[in-house]
């Protein structure tokens, strides 16, 4: 076929030459001459050797294109190794359903990076806190909460984990808040180690990005203790669609967060519990587990109920408390919802037996689809009177009222509240802003949250 197409363009070359030749010979007018065989031989190789150089380019353009298509092949290859991650698993990354995660395409290994950012400015007046006639005024700004932390799931979607950093509000050193790893079985039996919140109290359980008010109630801080992460095991049972939920803790104590495995500490012995348990148990008999992560209304489509209550014990040396408490929640979808708990704790030890109990009620509804809220709440707590110092109130009230601006849910959230406290408080609890007084106080709180 070759020898034949190169007969074709020699013969075409050849009458071209041919041509050629007599158009010059024509145009200038020299008698008809014929070419000699010589001058025929060597018009032929010139056009045999430009044929050749013609046929080399193409077989050159053909390398060129095969040699692109072989180097893009390998590129993709390459690229589709290095985006696998985890055995036969796509790695992805992305921002899906307001978080930023990194996940396997069997979605068997997630990690969420987070964080948490809370500035506040508070203002605190006592009447007579320096002493009668003297009033005391104390006001300045906060890092209330900078928290980093990672979460998700590892070998599969039912064995989970959450590991939490804190930096501290007086020096912004960091510290560790939270660190476990949960499996959930297939019975829906649940086992869970680590630093954990204490399960409990709901108010205290429920994450500090998801509160009504700037910051937990007062009843929550004389009965459990602000955010109370204890070390040890836990057992449960339930899952998200499960009405029920239940988790039983055996734990080294109340406010045992990043503490050796010691219960006795020189030079002072007794400072920590010998051990404790905590269990809390919740019913969901309207809408959905995310529903009660918060205790607003906002976005909701569906109504929520929920039931739950909680029993703790401690002993440290020959004394031992014994907690409980009862809660309830209820939401609808025309932006209104409440929340209310009971807190009874019973002390018995060398210094006599005491009873203290209380409550809290709060309430919000939103003013519009998505960014106005109001809401109130009030607590009330009576303490055994020979728990308090001489000269404190023993019944303690705490009224509060507020208003919520979501920019972007609870992921960029404006908080401002003002709080009465008509008999004082017997202590400082500077993480919500109240100080020792045993008269009225007013604290205001305003404060931005937000959460990536």
């Amino acid at each position: 076929m070759r020898n034949r197409r190169r007969g074709h363009v020699l013969a075409i070359a050849v009458a071209g030459a041919i041509g050629w030749g007599g158009s010059i010979s024509w145009a200038q007018q020299q008698p008809s001459q014929e070419p000699t065989a010589a001058e025929l031989k060597a018009q032929i190789e010139a056009l045999q050797k430009q044929v050749q150089r013609l046929e080399e380019s193409q077989r050159d353009s053909a390398r060129l294109a095969a040699q692109t298509e072989t180097t893009k092949s390998e590129v993709m290859q390459d690229a589709s190794k290095r985006s696998t991650l985890l055995g036969e698993s796509e790695f992805t990354a992305g921002y899906q359903k307001g978080k930023f995660l990194i996940q396997s395409g069997d979605g068997n290994y997630l990690l969420h990076p987070w964080f948490q950012f809370q500035p506040r400015y508070v203002f605190n007046m006592r009447d007579d806190g320096k002493g009668p006639g003297d009033d005391d005024t104390e006001s300045g700004f906060e890092i209330r909460r900078m928290k980093v932390g990672v979460d998700g799931n590892v070998f599969n979607k039912e064995t989970t984990y959450n590991f939490t950093w804190a930096t501290n509000r007086s020096g912004g050193a960091l510290e560790l808040e939270e660190a476990w790893v949960r499996h959930i079985f297939q019975n829906q039996v649940t086992l869970r180690g680590g630093q954990i919140k204490e399960p409990y109290s709901h108010e205290n359980v429920a994450s500090s990005k998801m509160l009504l008010a700037a910051d937990r109630s007062l009843l929550n801080e004389v009965f459990v203790g602000g955010d109370n992460f204890i070390q040890g095991v836990a057992v449960g049972y339930g899952n998200d669609k499960n009405p029920w939920q239940m988790e039983v803790a055996y734990h080294d104590g109340p406010q045992s967060a990043n503490t050796n495995f010691q219960d006795d500490v020189a030079p002072t012995n007794d400072t920590r519990p010998d051990w404790a348990f905590s269990g809390r148990a919740q019913y969901r008999a309207k809408g959905d587990w995310k529903q009660y992560a918060d205790y607003t209304a906002l976005n909701n489509k569906a109504d929520l109920l929920v039931f739950g209550g909680g029993l703790n014990f401690n002993q440290t040396g020959d004394t031992n408390v014994f907690g409980q408490t009862v809660d309830a929640q209820w939401e609808n979808t025309t932006g209104f919802g409440i929340y209310g708990e009971v807190h009874g704790r019973a002390t018995d030890g060398s210094a006599g037996s005491l009873f203290d109990w209380g409550l809290m009620v709060q309430a919000a509804q939103m003013l519009d689809k998505k960014h106005w809220e109001v809401f109130g709440r009030y607590s009330f707590i009576d303490l055994d009177e020979d728990s308090v110092a001489a000269g404190f109130d023993n019944q303690l009230h705490e009224i509060t009222i507020g208003l919520n601006y979501y920019f972007d849910g609870q992921n960029a959230k404006f908080t401002i509240d003002g709080t009465y406290l008509p008999n004082g408080v017997p202590t400082n609890i500077t993480g919500i802003g109240f100080l020792a007084n045993e008269d009225a106080e007013f604290v205001f709180r305003g404060q931005f949250q937000l959460l990536l």
